[in-house]
C-alpha cells in the first residue's frame, strides 16, 4: 500500500535510510538527526511510503520548494540537543564543501 507518511513513520524512516543508504553523507549523521529530518519532512514537506503487512519498505520524500529544504530543516526549532546535532552537520558540511574545492 502507498500512503502518505505519519509523524509516527519517523523512526522507520530513518531506520531504512542508514540501513540502505549506509555511504550517504545524511546517515553519516546518524539515527537521531534522520529520525529528526523525516519528523520535519513529513511535517512541513511531502513524503510517501510504501508498505507492506504493516513494515515500511521503501517511502520518498519531495519539496515543492526544494532550493531552500534542508536550510529550512536547520533552522526549524527542535531541543537544544538537536541544535547541536545540527550544528554539527553544518560542520561536517562545510568542511566537505571546503574539500570538494
Amino acid at each position: 500500500m502507498i500512503r502518505l507518511a505519519l509523524k509516527s513513520d519517523s523512526s522507520s524512516l530513518a531506520k531504512l535510510h542508514a540501513e540502505t543508504l549506509i555511504t550517504s553523507f545524511l546517515a553519516s549523521l546518524g539515527q537521531v538527526f534522520l529520525h529528526n529530518l523525516y519528523t520535519f519532512l513529513i511535517q512541513k514537506e511531502k513524503v510517501w511510503v510504501y508498505e507492506e503487512e504493516g513494515v515500511i519498505k521503501g517511502f520518498v520524500s519531495f519539496s515543492h520548494h526544494s532550493s531552500g529544504m534542508m536550510k529550512r530543516f536547520l533552522k526549524s526549532p527542535r531541543k537544544s540537543a538537536d541544535r547541536q546535532i545540527n550544528q554539527g552537520f553544518l560542520v561536517r558540511a562545510t568542511n566537505i564543501y571546503k574539500h570538494e574545492l
